[in-house]
């Protein structure tokens, strides 16, 4: 445990820098950050969060005296999801364009392509499970999932590694309740905001344009007017 709050810290400060570098948005640079791999990143980066997270609670049961830190651990990690989340929602930015402007249609290609590849990369390096059951473990531990009504059922993938299997039911112990450090206020904060960044990611790539695979539909010849109608 002893050395991961700091390298929970500076992945969360190098998330919120990468995210500053693609604001506005530069293309250049979220093109350089795909195509250095980083999303394949920030998915080993959410399963070693998900194993130390398990690993971590299981050892302070038998070890009362590192609850303080694991405490200030989990609220760094935390921190760190909802960078790693920002920074995916700030590469989907599109930029405006001036429908005026005399290159409009150049540029409108160009920002076409440009999404067409984020979507692609989205689609091929994000693991769509790890982001279903963020949703919903965070959903549970928030406010929203106190009560067993409100609460959502974990789906199970029979085909997932166990190693890597992040659909586990996570309880919170009773001692994180009665937490000072970081409250149980600010737990339930802090998940609510990862789950509800899980489903804006979720639905940001299942909904854009680029993301669909359907064909175009066939025009209804009953309403070409053509010269064969015309006769």
């Amino acid at each position: 445990m002893e050395g991961r709050e700091e390298q929970y810290a500076l992945l969360s400060q190098l998330m919120d820098t990468a995210a500053e570098l693609i604001q506005g948005p530069n293309t250049d640079n979220q093109r350089l950050l795909l195509e250095g791999g980083m999303l394949s990143q920030v998915n080993e980066l959410w399963v070693r969060q998900r194993v130390d997270e398990v690993t971590f609670r299981g050892l302070i049961q038998d070890n009362e005296d590192l609850f303080p830190m694991w405490m200030s651990l989990l609220k760094t990690m935390r921190i760190c999801e909802i960078a790693s989340l920002k920074f995916l929602l700030s590469l989907l930015e599109e930029e405006y364009l001036d429908s005026e402007d005399a290159d409009f249609k150049e540029k409108s290609l160009s920002v076409v392509e440009h999404k067409k590849m984020t979507i692609r990369r989205m689609v091929e390096e994000l693991d769509p499970n790890i982001i279903c059951d963020k949703i919903i473990t965070h959903w549970n531990l928030s406010s929203e999932g106190r009560l067993p009504a409100t609460k959502i059922a974990n789906v199970k993938d029979e085909a997932e590694d166990e190693s890597m299997d992040t659909s586990h039911m996570m309880i919170r112990p009773k001692r994180e309740f009665e937490a000072t450090t970081y409250t149980l206020e600010d737990q339930e904060v802090h998940c609510l905001e990862v789950s509800f960044l899980c489903w804006a990611l979720f639905e940001g790539v299942k909904e854009a344009k680029e993301f669909s695979t359907k064909p175009p539909p066939e025009p209804d010849k009953r309403k070409g007017g053509g010269k064969e109608e015309e006769r």
